[in-house]
């Protein structure tokens, strides 16, 4: 039994991919994001950075995030996100485009893999790293878009 297992874990790990990279810039930053993992539930987007007017091709010019930026569990109602793209929507702001499988459809047959595409706003932290974890219910709220203050100094 146990050299059964050994053989599954072999098998598993000869299946981990790292493709698709898509770069996005954001300031003075640059962004190379890519589908890691198995091809699964554990398939998630993970992300290097360097900044711009670096020597993009020395090793020593990028960061790794030890943690991806988007997964199955950052994803409501999808797993497998992976392969993605970005584009811009018509107020220039950037758009992930991505294909993930739906939830539903993977528990009724989780050996059925077709994913299907997905869009998501790109935000951006105050470190200035693109965030694609983000929820129409983690967004802000409308109502406070605008707000009004007053300032008295005495």
């Amino acid at each position: 039994m146990k050299k059964k297992k050994q053989n599954r874990i072999k098998k598993a790990s000869l299946l981990v991919k790292i493709k698709g990279p898509v770069a996005l810039r954001h300031g003075s930053d640059i962004f190379v994001t890519y589908a890691a993992a198995l091809i699964d539930y554990t398939y998630c987007v993970g992300v290097i950075r360097a900044k711009a007017g670096t020597d993009l091709l020395h090793p020593n010019s990028w960061e790794n995030q030890n943690y991806p930026l988007l997964h199955s569990l950052s994803m409501p109602d999808q797993i497998g996100g992976g392969h993605n793209s970005f584009v811009k929507d018509e107020y220039g702001n950037d758009i992930l485009m991505i294909h993930a499988i739906p939830l539903q459809h993977y528990c009724s047959d989780s050996t059925d893999m077709r994913r299907y595409p997905a869009f998501r706003t790109v935000h951006w932290d105050a470190q200035g790293t693109p965030r694609l974890d983000m929820t129409p219910e983690r967004e802000l709220n409308p109502c406070f878009a605008e707000i009004k203050a007053s300032v008295h100094v005495k």
